[in-house]
């Protein structure tokens, strides 16, 4: 992968409301010489409950904004890095905050392999989760670089059950000395 465009930039574009400002931060991305965004992808949004990717009382896939996403991309010319964290209350202990801890490492995983299932061939790039040496990015546990190996361990045998041509990415660590 040396010979990729090296631009990119981190865009939470999901947090737009209006349809026409996405596409136009894809448009001046694609503009600027941008090849690359990435973009978090929240489990907790599109499994709400195992097994089930369909928005709570709407009946609507909970796939379709990010689908819109990946798709303009792809037509503006702009390779996808998707951010896979925010697990779902159900996949939490009681305790558990917006960010985690996940009680079942196995239900990340089975939501890695539909994640790349879905998206095979248009998402070619995943990180795995965000920031794992930070406390709150951990669910306000200690980070815990053994249980971060094992959950990056999953979840790349996981996505490589769905597409073996897909790349797994190790989050990026914060730069800090506490945690």
């Amino acid at each position: 992968d040396t010979d990729v465009n090296p631009y990119g930039a981190n865009v939470f574009l999901t947090q737009e409301v209006e349809d026409w400002k996405v596409e136009k931060t894809i448009r001046m991305a694609q503009e600027a010489g941008i090849g690359w965004l990435k973009q978090q992808f929240l489990w907790e949004e599109i499994e709400p409950e195992k097994g089930s990717f369909v928005v709570p009382g709407t009946g609507t896939s909970s796939w379709a904004k990010y689908d819109r996403i990946v798709d303009l991309a792809a037509r503006h010319g702009i390779q996808i890095i998707a951010r896979l964290d925010r697990p779902p209350a159900w996949a939490k202990p009681p305790s558990g905050t917006s960010r985690g801890p996940i009680e079942n490492y196995s239900d990340y995983g089975d939501f890695v392999y539909t994640f790349v299932e879905h998206y095979k061939g248009r998402v070619r790039y995943i990180q795995i989760w965000n920031e794992p040496n930070l406390a709150h990015e951990w669910g306000n546990v200690e980070p815990n670089p053994i249980n971060y190996v094992a959950l990056l361990r999953l979840a790349y045998r996981r996505a490589h059950e769905a597409d073996p041509n897909v790349r797994i990415l190790s989050a990026p660590l914060a730069p800090t000395l506490e945690y």
